[in-house]
């Protein structure tokens, strides 16, 4: 067997088998083959009747596999999982694991991205103007701020 496509240069393997009553039996199973390309070749050795020949080169691809990501958000304070009902002023971080192949060990790196869709307060002034229905008539909103209210 060959660790590249093409059967050119060393063999990444051999197997010799003895043939049994003119036939051929299989080779022995490769261990688990990682990602690349690969090609199998029969070479006959020969006998007294027939003179050494190799078979065509065989080929293949093994192609890669998705490793699983699981992010879990946590409280920085408490160390827990995140519950969904932090405070304003809570920090958070995040923990991942990942899941590849049995046998075959992810390496490379894990890039966390923290996105945000946080509402900043509207600045005083800025008060936007929508029209509510009441009892099927439009009504304009009361521009003018309430005490103990913020307008947004």
């Amino acid at each position: 067997m060959y660790a590249t496509g093409t059967c050119a240069g060393t063999a990444s393997s051999t197997q010799t088998v003895s043939l049994s009553g003119g036939l051929v039996p299989s080779s022995a199973k490769t261990a688990a083959l990682g990602a690349g390309a690969y090609s199998f070749e029969a070479s006959y050795s020969g006998d007294g009747n027939y003179t050494g020949s190799s078979g065509s080169c065989e080929p293949f691809s093994v192609a890669g596999a998705t490793a699983s990501v699981a992010t879990v958000v946590n409280d920085a304070a408490t160390k827990a999982a995140w519950s969904g009902t932090e405070v304003l002023g809570a920090s958070a971080y995040a923990t991942s694991t990942l899941t590849g192949v049995a046998g075959f060990t992810p390496t490379g790196t894990v890039t966390y991205s923290l996105f945000t869709t946080a509402r900043a307060p509207a600045p005083v002034g800025d008060r936007h103007r929508h029209r509510k229905r009441r009892g099927g008539a439009e009504v304009e909103p009361d521009p003018r701020p309430r005490r103990g209210t913020l307008q947004l």
